[in-house]
């Protein structure tokens, strides 16, 4: 515990922690745009591909020099976008494979560069892997005073185009259709995901960088509609990762940002696709178990009709029912009033009977609608009419009702019953 106290007194600790959760921020909401346009993918060409900017600004500067670094980075993740637009336009290459085609040999020739670094016996030489996988702990103030500068102009740029950003990236076809200059915006947010690319490039690393684009941004997805909570969470989510993945880079010096960072993100990830309330697996599971009840529900008042409609009484004893309902069923249907339930003695009351009517009215509803409109043959309309009873609402049968005349009985000559 003293050695971790130690290191949150260093001086440089605090400057790294709030550098790097502000860049993370910056980044995860230029991505949250890039993953709702289904371009992840040009994300991680670009951190690929301005590997040999920072090589090459490396080489030029004959040091570790951030602006140099962050300008030859921007340059070449630049390039990296154009040469990927001008092979999907010139030729008939999809955009996924010139992408593929520019990510590796743009990242070949960074490599190339980055061994001449290596051997070139410059004094800070050992620090340019830094640049591969990131180490926030290695970044100085004055690093991090220019790579702010860069997110501030990409915050504020970001802003200037939201609104435009916004309607390309939820309804692009009308945009187009009414003239909208969608290129100019595409070209726009190519460079704020270069910026942004850039921007992290030393605390998460050219290599996950792709990773703190989109994750984000998929993880935000899971819990929020509405884009601006997107965008909050989004950048959020994003600083806490960077700011764990920071202490961690302080505290174990010898593991890099970059990878922590990433698994703390895919940990975050992993979270919300079991709890997020929206999309999240606990609660599909808990929808498929109340569709599931409901529709035991539903057949067991449904069959109670059926032995209603063969012998005209009401009573009956659990044995006589076909699939002996559960427990949990029989439950519901007593506390709803639709059965009165004694030892193994049911009674069917007015209320259960009219539910039974309904869902027994809504089969044999899909049972003539798949016969007349679909054609299908009057054998092969049970199975169907069996799941989509479940799904009728009063307006769906309203409508079921006009297309059908009224009809009044299905096709196996059953009577449709109304109600009284």
């Amino acid at each position: 515990m003293a050695s971790l106290w130690t290191y949150f007194n260093h001086p440089n600790f605090w400057w790294v922690l709030a550098g790097t959760t502000f860049l993370s921020a910056i980044s995860a909401l230029v991505g949250t745009f890039t993953y709702l346009q289904r371009k992840s993918l040009m994300g991680d060409a670009i951190a690929h591909g301005i590997l040999p900017g920072v090589a090459g600004g490396f080489l030029i500067a004959g040091e570790k020099n951030a602006l140099v670094i962050m300008i030859g980075a921007i340059v070449w993740g630049v390039l990296t976008v154009s040469s990927i637009e001008w092979i999907s336009r010139k030729t008939h290459l999809r955009s996924s494979t010139a992408m593929a085609v520019v990510l590796s040999a743009f990242f070949g020739l960074g490599m190339m560069l980055l061994t001449v670094v290596q051997t070139s016996g410059l004094p800070d030489a050992s620090g340019i892997n830094s640049f591969l996988f990131g180490q926030a702990a290695s970044m100085l103030p004055e690093d991090l005073m220019v790579y702010s500068v860069f997110a501030v102009v990409v915050a504020f740029v970001l802003a200037a185009v939201y609104p435009h950003l916004t309607i390309i990236s939820f309804d692009r076809a009308t945009a187009e259709s009414n003239g909208f200059n969608v290129r100019r915006v595409d070209a726009v947010l190519s460079i704020l995901v270069v910026a942004a690319t850039a921007i992290g490039i030393q605390s998460i690393g050219l290599i996950l960088m792709a990773a703190l684009l989109i994750t984000p941004a998929a993880i935000a997805r899971m819990w929020n509609s509405r884009l601006i909570g997107m965008l909050i969470f989004s950048g959020g989510i994003a600083a806490l990762a960077a700011g764990m993945g920071s202490v961690i880079s302080f505290t174990a010096p010898a593991m890099p940002t970059g990878p922590w960072i990433v698994l703390i993100l895919f940990a975050f990830t992993l979270i919300s696709m079991v709890i997020s309330p929206q999309r999240g697996l606990l609660k599909r599971y808990r929808q498929q178990k109340k569709n599931q009840d409901i529709i035991l529900r539903e057949n067991f008042i449904k069959r109670l009709y059926h032995q209603w409609e063969r012998s005209g009484q009401t009573a009956f004893h659990l044995s006589d029912i076909e699939d002996t309902p559960s427990k949990r069923t029989l439950r519901y249907a007593v506390n709803n009033d639709w059965i009165q339930l004694a030892g193994n003695s049911i009674h069917l009351s007015e209320k259960g009977m009219r539910e039974g009517r309904r869902i027994t009215r809504a089969h044999r509803l899909w049972e003539l609608y798949l016969s007349k409109a679909l054609r299908m043959r009057d054998d092969h309309v049970h199975p169907s009419a069996e799941v989509m009873e479940h799904l009728i609402g009063d307006d769906l049968e309203k409508e079921l009702l006009r297309a059908l005349d009224y009809p009044l009985t299905d096709p196996h000559q059953r009577d449709i019953p109304y109600e009284p």
